[in-house]
């Protein structure tokens, strides 16, 4: 269910949102396609809620899965496999004396209707977008501070963050990107998907600035580094081509390009960097 219809159905005191957040859910631990804090409540949670106190003094990432074929429904497995381990481990973690929360959102958008032969329908993407749009202007209604979230994301969910903080019709404070891609495999894209993914391309190059961490890998059969470095071009963006040797030492060899952000190395090496963008980002903002 929605987030924005879960927390607008129980109105919570404007003078309590300074102490509590309270959002209502469908998110038991384990249950598939539904939007979960990371990691879940426990199983029994009463009036099926979730509850943590003094949203204004935590940072809230929202992290976005990636997506499969137009016509096919997205599978969305927060505490499970379509959420890496770096954004889970993320979780807990202290930034600027600030509490890191993470809440993995499956949207409610799990197929579109765009028709590449035709050009016409609404692309799943877009939904996606309009989605994640909702579920911040719920958390914001709820007292999370609009420079305390963050959205996160992979593939799709890389690419649909990026379209959200290029749209302007919600403030957060900045996008963390994993191999931001959308429109299939290059190498198969039809001509249809492939005018999509250009336009959408030059809608997000065209911004003024952005305020994101993009990482691109080698042997990306989605988007290649190459591909992708537009985004290096946008003031604010900071760029991270990754390939295998700078994130040695471990051994990180991935012969999918595109699934990296999945490894144990991954983790290890970049939870670190991704920290130290949030705290960057709060100082930006707390300068401001």
């Amino acid at each position: 269910m929605p987030v924005k219809d879960k927390v607008r159905r129980k109105a919570i005191p404007a003078k309590a949102l300074p102490r509590v957040l309270v959002i209502a859910t469908l998110l038991l631990a384990g249950c598939a396609d539904q939007s979960q804090f990371i990691p879940a409540p426990p199983p029994g949670t009463p009036e099926r809620s979730v509850a943590y106190p003094e949203p204004d003094k935590k940072i809230l990432l929202i992290y976005n899965h990636g997506s499969t074929q137009e016509y096919r429904r997205d599978q969305c497995r927060p505490n499970g496999s379509t959420t890496p381990r770096v954004v889970k481990e993320l979780s807990g973690k202290k930034v600027l004396g600030l509490d890191v929360v993470v809440y993995g959102f499956c949207t409610p958008a799990k197929t579109g209707s765009y028709r590449q032969g035709s050009r016409t329908g609404e692309p799943k993407i877009m939904r996606r977008v309009e989605n994640i749009e909702d579920a911040v202007r719920s958390f914001q209604d709820s007292g999370v501070p609009a420079e305390h979230i963050f959205l996160v994301g992979h593939s799709a969910g890389g690419w649909a963050s990026l379209l959200v903080a290029r749209r302007h019709n919600v403030r957060i404070n900045a996008v963390i990107a994993f191999a931001p891609a959308f429109a299939g495999k290059k190498s198969k894209r039809k001509p249809g998907w492939q005018a999509l993914h250009d336009n959408q391309v030059q809608f997000i190059a065209e911004a003024r600035e952005m305020n994101a961490l993009v990482y691109a890998f080698d042997s990306d059969a989605f988007n290649s580094p190459e591909d992708l470095a537009f985004l290096s071009r946008i003031p604010g963006i900071r760029f991270v081509h990754l390939g295998a040797r700078e994130i040695d030492g471990i051994t990180c060899d991935s012969p999918d390009g595109h699934q990296t952000v999945f490894r144990d190395c991954f983790a290890r090496t970049q939870e670190s960097v991704i920290l130290a963008y949030l705290a960057e980002r709060l100082t930006e903002i707390r300068k401001d």
